[in-house]
């Protein structure tokens, strides 16, 4: 039962003081970029004669995006395949003649001259079959250049030229970007570069309100510094297939990096701490009496956050420790107190 004083204490909420090892967010901007983006040209030169696709149309891998005017290599087409066709007439009846000769030979009706010219014309006529189809096939992958395939899954986002146009391998026609997954990429400051590694988990927040963080871990990081920024390239990979991240966004990225201080790091709640106008950060340690509990100031030198709980110096404070979380602001030092602990409170809540 409390006593008299104890009874007219101001009644506070406490938490205990606890030492662990922590992830520290490092809150750092980046900007979104494009999983693949490829600037498309024609693999011949020509005029286009129709156009299958336009700007903002999806398309797939191996998807006609434009046709070119193949008027001649259809042409050239048809011409080597007729030859191809007599070079096969040819071919069959010098393998007849020579069969023929073969048979000829054996009864003694052929001069052996003769047969032998029956064989060299065998061999020829295989020989220019295999030219024509060769030929055959140089023409028909020149026709198939004359029309441009999407080389990836991904969106129009530019369209460059129009039926009509003249356009040649040195020519841009269209923009095509794949969104799905998508880039961070982020000038992380130098002074990080020895913390963060391909284990490192990072909270990625959409700049649309309805939409929830996304965690996601470290793709990629250059290890070159740049000089002017004094940072590194990192890149972030997340997935879009919701479409929510667009390419030139900014976006907030917050690096969880390992943090353990030591035996004298202490952690407790970030409303345990009270500002001073002169610059002092303090927190109210409960101290127990014979009769009362009071309220004692002890000054700390705040360090890493990580959700709502902070990371404290102080050479007054222990493991276990009471801090008063709510009724602080207005506490004078050695004022008698009720505490209350607050058996929900979690520091790493977020």
């Amino acid at each position: 039962m409390h006593s008299y004083a104890a009874e007219q204490g101001r009644k506070v909420l406490v938490a205990e003081v606890e030492q662990r090892s922590f992830q520290s967010e490092v809150p750092i901007f980046g900007n979104l970029v494009p999983f693949k983006e490829s600037r498309l040209s024609v693999k011949a030169s020509g005029y286009v004669e129709k156009m299958h696709v336009d700007i903002g149309d999806q398309v797939v891998s191996g998807q006609p995006l434009l046709t070119l005017d193949a008027i001649l290599a259809k042409t050239n087409v048809r011409q080597l395949k007729a030859l191809l066709e007599e070079a096969n007439v040819r071919r069959d009846e010098a393998n007849r003649l020579a069969t023929e000769g073969e048979k000829l030979r054996k009864d003694h009706n052929i001069s052996n001259s003769e047969y032998l010219t029956r064989i060299a014309e065998q061999q020829a006529s295989d020989s220019q079959l295999k030219q024509m189809q060769a030929q055959l096939n140089l023409a028909e992958e020149a026709l198939s250049r004359h029309t441009l395939k999407a080389p990836f899954d991904g969106i129009i986002t530019a369209k460059l030229t129009e039926v009509g146009e003249a356009v040649g391998s040195d020519t841009q026609v269209f923009t095509l970007t794949q969104l799905d997954p998508i880039y961070v990429q982020i000038q992380v400051p130098s002074r990080y570069y020895s913390l963060i590694n391909q284990q490192t988990q990072v909270i990625v927040d959409s700049n649309n309100n309805d939409a929830a963080p996304v965690t996601t871990g470290v793709d990629r990081i250059v290890p070159q510094a740049d000089q002017a920024l004094r940072s590194f390239l990192v890149r972030l990979r997340l997935d879009n297939k919701s479409a929510k991240w667009l390419p030139g966004m900014n976006v907030r990225s917050r690096f969880l990096i390992d943090s353990n201080q030591g035996e004298n790091t202490l952690f407790l709640p970030k409303d345990a701490l009270v500002r001073k106008p002169d610059g002092r950060i303090l927190v109210y340690k409960i101290e127990k009496g014979e009769q009362n509990h009071q309220a004692k100031s002890v000054a700390v030198i705040p360090g890493a956050q990580q959700g709502q709980g902070i990371a404290v110096s102080s050479n007054q404070l222990n493991v276990g420790d009471q801090v008063v979380i709510y009724g602080n602001e207005s506490l004078r030092d050695g004022e008698i107190v009720i505490p209350e602990l607050n058996k929900q409170s979690n520091p790493q809540d977020k």
